[in-house]
C-alpha cells in the first residue's frame, strides 16, 4: 500500500469534515440555503472516501466527480437563491440546474465517457459558481460594511476563489493528462491546497452564522422577559 497516498487521502477528508461536522452541529440554527450547502459539504465527505476506493482498487473515481458536479450545482443554485434581487435572475437560476443537468448527461454518454473528465461541463459550473457568487458577494458589500463577522461573505469568498483559481485546470485537465503530465501536476497541486484553504474558509463561515444567529436569540429572549 502507498502510505503517503493514504496518509492524503486521510488529511482530505479530515479537512473537509471540519466544516461538515460544523454545520450539522448547528444544524438548526441555519436557513435553506445554508442547509442545502451543507449538505453539498457532507456529500464532499462521502464522495472523497467513495473515490478513494475506486482509485485504489479500481484506479479511476471520476463517476463521484460527474456526480458531485451535479449536486453542487443543485443545492448552490438553492444557495445563492437569497442573494439574487431580480425575479428574472432567481428564474435563471431555477432553470439552470435542469439544463446542466441535462447537458452533463448528453456530454458524458455521448462524448467524454462515463470514465473520464468532462471539460465542457467543468467549465460550465465553474463559470456559474463565480457569476452567482459574485452577484452573491456585491449584494452582501453592500448590505453590510463589517464583512470580517459575515460568515456568508466567507463561504461564497471560499466559491469564487476556489474557481477561479482552478478554473484553466478543471477545463483543460482532460487534454492536460494526455499531453504535458507535468503541468496537469503542478496544477492539481494548486487545486488541492486551495481546497484545504476554502474549507477552512467554510468552516469559519458556518461558526460565524451560527453565533450571530445564537446571539439574536439570546437577545430576542431578554427583550421578550
Amino acid at each position: 500500500m502507498n502510505y503517503d497516498w493514504l496518509l492524503r487521502q486521510v488529511f482530505s477528508v479530515l479537512v473537509r469534515l471540519i466544516p461538515a461536522i460544523i454545520g450539522l452541529w448547528f444544524w438548526y440554527r441555519y436557513t435553506k440555503g445554508e442547509k442545502a450547502f451543507i449538505i453539498l459539504l457532507g456529500y464532499d465527505v462521502i464522495g472523497i472516501i467513495i473515490g478513494a476506493f475506486l482509485a485504489y482498487y479500481y484506479h479511476n473515481n471520476i463517476v463521484m466527480s460527474h456526480i458531485y458536479a451535479i449536486m453542487e450545482v443543485w443545492l448552490l443554485s438553492i444557495f445563492y437563491q437569497k442573494y439574487m434581487t431580480s425575479k428574472s435572475v432567481k428564474q435563471i437560476l431555477s432553470w439552470f440546474p435542469f439544463i446542466y443537468t441535462v447537458f452533463s448527461i448528453v456530454m458524458i454518454i455521448g462524448f467524454t465517457g462515463v470514465f473520464n473528465n468532462n471539460p465542457s461541463s467543468n467549465s460550465i459550473r465553474a463559470l456559474f459558481t463565480i457569476v452567482f457568487g459574485s452577484i452573491a458577494l456585491t449584494q452582501i458589500v453592500t448590505e453590510d460594511e463589517n464583512l470580517i463577522h459575515q460568515g456568508n461573505f466567507w463561504i461564497i469568498l471560499g466559491l469564487v476563489s476556489y474557481y477561479l483559481l482552478n478554473i484553466g485546470y478543471l477545463s483543460m485537465k482532460y487534454w492536460l493528462i494526455k499531453t504535458d503530465s507535468t503541468l496537469t501536476w503542478g496544477l492539481f497541486t494548486i487545486l488541492r491546497y486551495s481546497f484545504y484553504v476554502v474549507n477552512i474558509f467554510y468552516a469559519l463561515g458556518l461558526w460565524l452564522i451560527a453565533k450571530e444567529r445564537k446571539q439574536k436569540i439570546v437577545t430576542e429572549d431578554i427583550v421578550s422577559t
